[in-house]
């Protein structure tokens, strides 16, 4: 079955066989085609469907979480969300009656706000922290172990059984539930699963459902369905001829024959060993001369790190102790021009040098370099300890040694998930290129220009200099201690800015000192702006109150609540008193640095900022092969279906 769209700057498509994914890019309407030949009688059927992609705002229930969407957090017993008040003696959370409608809008009490029940959910490789921009609060647990409104962000494990999980409490209260009997939100030794909706504008999701992947129905083969013949026209379907009936040759059903059946994708999770590392990606670090992977678990007094026995075996899994925890030996790659940072999936951590120079896991990212060797080289001990190596003398461990040491290359092996191809894997020969169907692109994940502001939204703060934009950070990999947050000179403090990578006027990735958009995106607490706060940790964006200083960085305070964006003036101000006003702006050097921000008393031409909202790839479902249904169907995608 070979598929095509009339417009894919409206809707793509991409299918095998019977079945086709349709994913809706903009508004608008395009026309779906499926052609099928009879490879025996040499008849081609064609069907259309016309497709329309309709906007759609909405909270729609979803699966999986998504970093940096919010969501509202139901309990599956009950009808009342997460709200963001503790309830008796600043323990629990306040239960808010909700209803989801139909139309996926809202209905609450009429002195209840939306931002009261909405969290942002932020992946922290150890789980997910939930951020209320009303309160400039996490979902958390007290020193009592009571769950309240914190000032400190807790990663919750939200696993298999849909349990959110606190991971902590230490009598075993793990379990985030509703008590109907107090009517609030407390903790359990029992699980309850939790229903999450998300938030979902301009008709995109970024999480499809389950069932947006329906198995193909057997009527989709054009043989099964004698409707399927457009015309009348006798030579279609010839009575006199029997082997031009394809149902009277096997090789007359597209969908059997080999040659087109796109090569099976991995089954189960698998780690590959690779040559050369990759952002964002997961690795298992082996030091060649052993069959030990470096775990995020220290040996003796916080140093050291503890080495875990590990097979990869040729199928790609792993074959590791009953007790230990895959996430333990996982790290997820960070880079930058200077070197790789590995943090540690299980903990956050990173692994690095503590003060006294022992390998560790620390909390702040540390860089290491891969040398020609393939040795990982850490880059700052200063008695020259620089290679990670494992030792067998005493307590078996990972540390660093000396180049005059015996050392051995380190050994990456990546995650590859079920749903990715394997980065190794040569292309399958049996699939003709000429006959299989061309892949559709996949909308990706942006930040487009907005005018008005929501607190439930994840933002950019750019300053658009010339034709690039540069957007403000709120956490600097490559520094150390507070010049992860500002760089001091002058006597200012100026904040960090990365170039913008844009797709038109839309921002589609960042680059310079970082890759990953999380270090560059922040929430507002009101439609005005009021306090701004980062979503990758627990910063807000600061402006020093005194005329003498030009400081604008993320900084610890949740003072600063008085931000106010001008969409006419494109500018982002702070108003320090009556009489003295701070303008968030762009600065091309200061001392050894370039591309900075810092908040004068007065605007310039790189005062000029625009806000972007980050929108999650469009997705639409699966949709069967129109090959049995009448022609010139209608279908509508709204929410996350197509329906003819």
């Amino acid at each position: 079955v070979a598929w095509k769209t009339s417009n894919s700057s409206i809707a793509t498509v991409s299918g095998s066989g019977n079945t086709a994914t349709v994913t809706g890019v903009a508004e608008g309407t395009a026309t779906i085609t499926a052609t099928v030949t009879d490879n025996v009688g040499n008849t081609t059927y064609t069907k259309t469907a016309t497709i329309s992609v309709v906007p759609f705002t909405g909270w729609m229930k979803v699966d999986t979480l998504t970093s940096g969407c919010t969501y509202i957090i139901v309990a599956s017993d009950c009808s009342y969300a997460v709200g963001n008040s503790a309830v008796t003696n600043s323990h629990y959370l306040n239960g808010v009656a909700v209803t989801v409608n139909d139309d996926n809008t809202l209905t609450l009490g009429s002195s209840v706000s939306e931002s009261a029940i909405s969290w942002v959910a932020t992946s922290s490789g150890s789980g997910w922290t939930f951020y209320n921009a009303a309160t400039g609060k996490y979902m958390g647990l007290d020193s009592s172990e009571y769950i309240y409104p914190s000032s400190t962000a807790l990663a919750w494990l939200y696993d298999s059984n849909y349990y959110l999980n606190n991971q902590t409490d230490s009598e075993g209260y793990y379990y985030l539930s509703y008590d109907s009997t107090n009517s609030r939100y407390t903790t359990s030794k029992n699980g309850t699963a939790i229903n999450f909706y998300q938030y979902v504008s301009s008709g995109t999701v970024s999480t499809p459902e389950p069932t947006a992947t329906p198995t193909p129905a057997p009527t989709a083969t054009p043989t099964a369905a004698p409707t399927a013949t457009p015309t009348a026209a006798p030579t279609a379907t010839p009575t006199a001829a029997p082997t031009a009936t394809p149902t009277a040759a096997p090789t007359a059903t597209p969908t059997s024959a080999p040659t087109v059946e796109p090569t099976a994708e991995p089954v189960a999770d698998t780690w590959v060993k690779v040559d050369s590392l990759t952002a964002g990606g997961t690795y298992i670090i082996i030091d060649s001369g052993c069959s030990y992977a470096v775990s995020n678990n220290t040996v003796s007094s916080g140093r050291y790190l503890a080495p875990v026995a590990v097979t990869v075996n040729s199928d790609g899994t792993l074959t590791i102790g009953s007790s230990v925890d895959v996430d333990s030996i996982s790290w997820v790659v960070g880079g930058s021009s200077s070197g790789w940072t590995f943090k540690s999936v299980g903990s956050g951590l990173y692994m690095g040098l503590d003060s006294s120079e022992y390998l560790s896991v620390v909390s702040n990212a540390h860089e290491w370099v891969i040398t020609s060797e393939g040795y990982l080289d850490n880059q700052t001990d200063s008695a020259a300890y620089y290679y990670l190596s494992y030792s067998s003398s005493g307590t078996s461990r990972y540390t660093t040694s000396k180049s005059s040491t015996s050392l051995n290359a380190i050994s990456f092996y990546k995650l590859v998930s079920a749903t990715e191809p394997d980065p190794t894997a040569e292309p399958n020969p049996t699939v003709e290129p000429t006959v299989a169907p061309t892949a559709a692109p996949v909308a990706q994940d942006m930040y487009v220009p907005v005018d008005t502001i929501d607190t439930t939204g994840t933002y950019m703060i750019g300053f658009v200099v010339g034709d690039e934009v540069y957007v403000i950070m709120n956490y600097n990999p490559s520094g150390s201690g507070n010049s992860n947050y500002y760089y001091s000179y002058s006597y200012n403090y100026y904040g960090y800015t990365a170039k913008a990578v844009m797709d038109g006027e839309n921002i589609v990735g960042v680059e310079g000192r970082v890759t990953d958009p999380a270090y560059c995106t922040w929430t507002f607490s009101s439609t005005t702006g009021g306090r701004i706060k980062s979503t990758y940790n627990s910063r807000y964006l600061v402006a020093y109150s005194s005329s003498s200083y030009s400081d604008l960085y993320p900084g610890t305070s949740s003072s600063y609540s008085n931000w106010v964006y001008s969409a006419t003036n494109h500018t982002l101000s702070y108003k320090v008193s009556t009489s003295i006003t701070k303008y968030a702006t762009y600065k091309a050097s200061a001392g050894s640095y370039s591309n900075l921000c810092y908040a004068p008393t007065s605007a310039t031409t790189n005062s000029y900022v625009q806000i972007y909202k980050y929108v999650p790839a469009s997705s639409a479902s699966v949709v069967e092969a129109p090959l049995f249904s009448s022609m010139n169907m209608t279908a509508v995608i709204t929410k996350n279906s197509i329906a003819f």
